[in-house]
């Protein structure tokens, strides 16, 4: 009796560890066979037409860190694009990129450097895409991404998010500011609706995408929580044949 009751505690425990591991990560992506047009706005006004892309995650578990892809992208004038995630149920957003190098709001285009390739965009690293784009040519292609992902730092296409030009304090314009994605999204569901927008924002240079990716590193049991579920485990055991 006693080597079936711990026979059986142990496959409890494994279970456990083995679900533990199972949802420390979720990811989900659209799958898309083809690519997505993001059109040009109109000469004249009228609004600024958006390309969306949608990823439903059903997993409902607590996200600690989001990191967000976009695949296939491409436009020869980087400073024309704005890129932006909506978390639907929540209703909570972040830019992950706005008109790169367009710092007055009045006058210039922004950065004529081009998009092409995939790229991601988390907290988990210092590398910038105002920084890349710099004062680089309309031949440079920006960094996108190389080998190992779960490596952020050492890989030239994931970057940090960051703000286009809007009013900081006082009422002045600034622009280029570090956004953080996990103060957005740390601490809510990863289940529902995800939404990329990619709008364009300048005539004339038309672009495209592929895929949207999301991966969450979700909230997991702390290891005292599977101290406690051992120990249960064992006390049970013991009443067990305390009363057998």
């Amino acid at each position: 009796m006693r080597k079936k009751l711990l026979f059986g505690f142990f496959v409890v425990t494994s279970i456990a560890l083995l679900q533990v591991s199972a949802f420390a990560d979720i990811s989900g992506s659209t799958n898309n066979n083809s690519s997505i047009d993001i059109p040009d706005p109109p000469p004249f006004g009228n609004g600024v037409p958006n390309s969306t892309s949608t990823v439903t995650i059903t997993q409902n578990e607590i996200i600690e860190e989001a990191t967000f892809t976009i695949e296939g992208l491409s436009h020869r004038w980087a400073g024309d694009l704005v890129a932006r995630v909506e978390h639907v149920e929540s209703g909570r957003s972040v830019t992950l990129f706005s008109r790169i190098g367009k710092d007055n709001r009045n006058v210039g285009v922004g950065s004529h450097t081009n998009f092409q390739g995939d790229y991601a965009f988390s907290d988990a690293t210092l590398n910038r895409l105002w920084d890349e784009a710099g004062s680089n040519s309309s031949d440079y292609v920006l960094r996108n991404l190389e080998g190992n992902v779960q490596n952020p730092q050492d890989n030239p296409g994931i970057y940090r998010a960051t703000t286009g030009i809007r009013v900081g304090p006082g009422g002045v314009d600034e622009s280029d500011v570090t956004l953080s994605i996990n103060n957005v999204f740390g601490g809510q569901s990863t289940a529902g609706t995800w939404v990329l927008d990619l709008s364009d924002r300048n005539a004339t240079i038309e672009g495209s995408f592929r895929e949207f990716k999301v991966d969450f590193v979700t909230a997991v049991p702390e290891p005292s929580t599977l101290v406690l579920l051992m120990a249960a485990g064992m006390a049970g055991i013991g009443i067990r044949r305390r009363r057998s």
